[in-house]
Parts: structure tokens; C-alpha cells; sequence
């Protein structure tokens, strides 16, 4: 059994995944300051004007998106034709490829990753189902944070949470 908040547990299955989605188990996990250190080195090759384009609220979007499950290329393919969303779009898709290559995740990506790994190989999700019995706390909810039943008040949940198994 797994006592963990969430991104515990996604660390978990993504270090033990790891090679099925051709990343390394080694990888390393960008805090907020290094999220935001890295786009705002992307927006400054890029030459956006930071005050028209604040580094932060850069981040924040992408951060949304992400927990929204949109990855960078759904949102630059359908993305409004507008000036922040097209600097997203750029910052976001240069931003996923940098964490790849230094293989890195932020921490929007422990969940989204996950959720991406267990939809596209049924086998992971089989695996972690048998190997866990997981109690996960989580004191925010998105549309990422897998959820069967729950109690506790709404500042903080304990939440008994089994991966979705393919029907």
C-alpha cells in the first residue's frame, strides 16, 4: 500500500515507467523558480517584450493548459489567433521540448505525464493497479487529479484513488 499526495505517487509510476516512454528514471523535477527561469529564457530568445509578455503569466497559462491536458501542439493548433496566445504557443512548445531533452518534468507534468502513460499503455496502468493500493492527499483538485471517492473537507481531501483500468 501507498500512503502519498499525488505527485508522490506519479513520481513513483513515472520513475518506474520510465523506459516505456522512452525517458530516463533519473529524471529530474523543475520547482516553480526553474519553470520560471526557463520560460522566461524562451521568451527572451524569442524577443517578447516582457511587459506585453510577463514571464509569469507565460507560465501560469501553461501551467493551465497542462492541467487541462493540453499539450503544446493541441494548443498551437488551436490556439485564437491572437498575440498572448500565439506567445504561449510558441513558449509552450519550445518550453516541453527543453524539459525533454534535459529530461525533466515540471510539476504540472507529474500528473499530466502520467495520465498521458496510463491512456496510451494499458499495460502501465494494469501494473500500477496491481503493484498499489494507493491513499493519495491532495489539498487541490484539477481535471488531472484522478478521484473515485473522497472525504474529508474541501481544504484538503484524502482521496482512494486506483488508476482507471481499460474496460
Amino acid at each position: 500500500m501507498w500512503i502519498s499526495t499525488f505527485h508522490s505517487s506519479c513520481v513513483r509510476i513515472l520513475r518506474a515507467e520510465a523506459s516505456t516512454i522512452g525517458r530516463k528514471s533519473t529524471f529530474t523535477i523543475y520547482d516553480a523558480s526553474d519553470s520560471l527561469r526557463l520560460v522566461t529564457q524562451i521568451a527572451k530568445e524569442h524577443q517578447l517584450d516582457p511587459k506585453r509578455f510577463a514571464p509569469r503569466a507565460l507560465r501560469n497559462r501553461i501551467s493551465a493548459l497542462k492541467n487541462e491536458l493540453v499539450d503544446a501542439e493541441s494548443f498551437r493548433a488551436t490556439a485564437p489567433s491572437e498575440p498572448f496566445s500565439e506567445a504561449v504557443a510558441t513558449v509552450f512548445g519550445e518550453y516541453s521540448a527543453r524539459l525533454r531533452a534535459a529530461n525533466a518534468y515540471d510539476f504540472d507534468d507529474l500528473l499530466t505525464e502520467t495520465v498521458y502513460m496510463l491512456e496510451a499503455f494499458p499495460r502501465c496502468a494494469t501494473a500500477t493497479a496491481a503493484d498499489s493500493d494507493t491513499s493519495s492527499s491532495t489539498s487541490t483538485r484539477t481535471p488531472t487529479t484522478p478521484s473515485i471517492a473522497s472525504s474529508g473537507s474541501s481544504q484538503h481531501r484524502t482521496t482512494r484513488w486506483r488508476p482507471v483500468l481499460p474496460s
